[in-house]
C-alpha cells in the first residue's frame, strides 16, 4: 500500500498526495506505545517534517506521532457493509 510506504518513508509531499486521492481510504495508525489512531477524514492528517499531525474530529483534541513511532498502518471499512447478491 503506498500510504504505508509513504508514511514509514517520512516523505510528506508524497503522503499528503496520497491521503488526498479521491475516493479517500480510511486508515488506522498504531503507535510502539500501543495506542491507535483512526483517520476517518484526509483533513484529519496532516503529515510534517519529522511528525504526523492528527486530529479528533469533533473535539479540540490533536496528537503528533513521530515517523518513528508509527508501528503500523492498516486500512478500515468504509462503513458500506458487503451486500450478497440475492438469488433469484
Amino acid at each position: 500500500m503506498r500510504l504505508v510506504s509513504s508514511i514509514l518513508k517520512h516523505e510528506p509531499r508524497r503522503n499528503s498526495r496520497v491521503a488526498g486521492r479521491e475516493p479517500f481510504q480510511p486508515f488506522r495508525i498504531r503507535v510502539t506505545s500501543g495506542d491507535s489512531y483512526d483517520v476517518q477524514n484526509s483533513a484529519l492528517a496532516v503529515p510534517m517534517k519529522s511528525r504526523l499531525f492528527i486530529a479528533t474530529p469533533d473535539s479540540d483534541n490533536w496528537t503528533l506521532v513521530p515517523y518513528l513511532h508509527i508501528a503500523a498502518v492498516e486500512t478500515l471499512a468504509n462503513g458500506r457493509g458487503s451486500r450478497r447478491k440475492r438469488r433469484r
